[in-house]
């Protein structure tokens, strides 16, 4: 700890830096003492009892301790936030905790606060899979990737597998899955356990369906007859390129030979 830190807040932050170890990050002001005095950091996850899978949302929290502390409270700042909602974050009010313990310790208590309150918002109910594009309820078993984007397990499941299927000639190691959403890479590590969909339950499905739903299924399926013809006609003049007919265009037949001519 530096010279600008008062033996109360040295103390303090020794302990917190005791509890959650490499988890947190702790950067003291050693050339500045009139402006703050250290900025504390971590990643905030809900408690699920060590399960990381059900963990579904996510942010890092910055304490900025100020000259005045614990008098005045810190400057609190939600970053990297994944698998909340504006309305989420703002119900995270976490200043309530800062103000109940002025002029006394606060920093354990402003981090558990938000364990508690992420702990509480850790299942996306209201908002909509991605895939089918229905709501999520409490009964659905839901997942999330790496970039914390969540779906159906059963939903997502279909779709790695569709994937994987659409892979000829790739071991399951080999087979590159992106992210739904965002496109990202997702690691091969975190997509084994939803190759196959039979392995969890269909999702409820009791929201009502989109607006003009009906509508745009039956628009759908009009453009398909639509513009058969046009595709038909753009795929004999080489206006849409034939994966499988352009994969055999080089093959070379090596099972036939040519006998020679002895003429």
């Amino acid at each position: 700890m530096n010279n600008c830190l008062n033996e109360t807040l040295a103390t303090e932050l020794e302990v917190i830096k005791a509890i959650y170890l490499d988890d947190i990050n702790i950067d003291t002001n050693d050339t500045n003492c009139d402006d703050r005095l250290a900025t504390v950091s971590i990643d905030i996850l809900p408690k699920t009892a060590g399960n990381s899978n059900n963990q579904l949302v996510r942010f890092t929290l910055f304490v900025v301790i100020a000259i005045n502390y614990p008098n005045e409270c810190p400057s609190i700042e939600m970053k990297n936030t994944r698998g909340l909602t504006d309305d989420d974050i703002q119900r995270i009010a976490i200043s309530n905790v800062c103000q109940q313990r002025i002029a006394d310790t606060m920093i354990y208590e402003i981090i558990e606060k938000s364990r508690d309150v992420l702990t509480t918002l850790n299942c996306p109910v209201g908002t909509r899979c991605a895939i089918c594009l229905y709501d999520f309820t409490t009964d659905d078993q839901i997942m999330r990737n790496d970039c914390f984007h969540h779906f159906h397990c059963r939903c997502f499941a279909d779709y790695v597998s569709k994937q994987i299927k659409s892979e000829t000639n790739v071991n399951l190691t080999e087979v590159r899955i992106h992210c739904p959403i965002c496109r990202n890479l997702l690691n091969n590590s975190h997509i084994n356990d939803y190759t196959d969909p039979n392995k969890y339950s269909n999702p409820c499905l009791l929201n009502e369906p989109l607006v003009g739903e009906n509508d745009l299924i039956e628009e759908a399926k009009i453009n398909v007859n639509k513009f058969k013809d046009i595709y038909e006609k753009q795929l004999k003049n080489g206006g849409i390129i034939d994966v499988e007919s352009e994969r055999n265009k080089y093959f070379i037949r090596i099972s036939e030979t040519t006998q020679p001519n002895n003429d």
